[in-house]
């Protein structure tokens, strides 16, 4: 496993597709990565979250069902053979994701027991709030147009400010430039710089209210990119 260096030396991750086969891993980074994030703490606080290899499994498989649906484009980037970051990219057009070509979705899993491990510690309520503020204001704000949506992107934090989180990014830029789309995420805090550097704009913040959340609701930004067209 390769060691972090200097905070400061940019690296080139190689980007490419996540199989089934790298959910372990990828999920690894996942949980690493989200143990930072206000939402998601909200969602389940630290202290009630299982163990890490408890997480990891839960996330994992997480990760595998997404894939076998068909519209989730997970991408990796990869430094030194370890998987260091993930990104994942649907294309949305008619406010439906689109499967990918060539590409059969998978039926419907079966309910399992990981299914009641993975609620465990989770404000489920607060969760199906997050998730309805942000498909409404992702709908509002982009109508019927066909676009990339980013809904999701970690980096371990040994890797962070490194040029990874670029890197993934990057990938998703280049398929919505090739089809002069737009693309629409959400953003931490952290995430604001390096998406106004690619050229996104805040257009709005999703706000919920929420009486444990500081100043009393809780906040999360909306951004989208214009197409090369506009």
């Amino acid at each position: 496993m390769s060691s972090p260096l200097d905070k400061k030396l940019r690296l080139q991750p190689f980007i490419s597709q996540l199989s089934s086969e790298d959910a372990d891993a990828a999920a690894t980074v996942q949980v690493r990565a989200m143990g930072s994030h206000a939402v998601q703490l909200r969602i389940q606080p630290l202290d009630k979250r299982p163990p890490f290899p408890a997480q990891v499994a839960i996330k994992a498989q997480g990760l595998r069902n997404m894939l076998s649906q068909g519209y989730h484009r997970i991408v990796k980037a990869v430094v030194d053979g370890e998987i260091v970051g993930i990104a994942d990219w649907i294309l949305i057009s008619g406010k439906k994701a689109q499967v990918e070509e060539g590409v059969t979705p998978a039926p419907p899993k079966e309910h399992t027991g990981q299914d009641e491990e993975t609620l465990k510690g989770v404000d489920v309520k607060m969760r199906g709030l997050v998730g309805k503020t942000s498909a409404d204001m992702r709908n509002k704000t982009m109508e019927d147009t066909e676009y990339w949506y980013l809904s999701l992107m970690v980096v371990d934090p040994a890797y962070q400010h490194r040029g990874i989180g670029q890197a993934l990014l990057q990938w998703g830029l280049d398929q919505a430039d090739a089809q002069s789309s737009e693309v629409y995420l959400e953003s931490s805090d952290d995430g604001l710089q390096l998406y106004e550097k690619n050229g996104f704009e805040l257009v709005g913040w999703n706000v919920l209210a929420d009486e444990k959340s500081e100043g009393g609701s809780l906040k999360w930004p909306a951004m989208k990119r214009r197409s090369i067209r506009s």
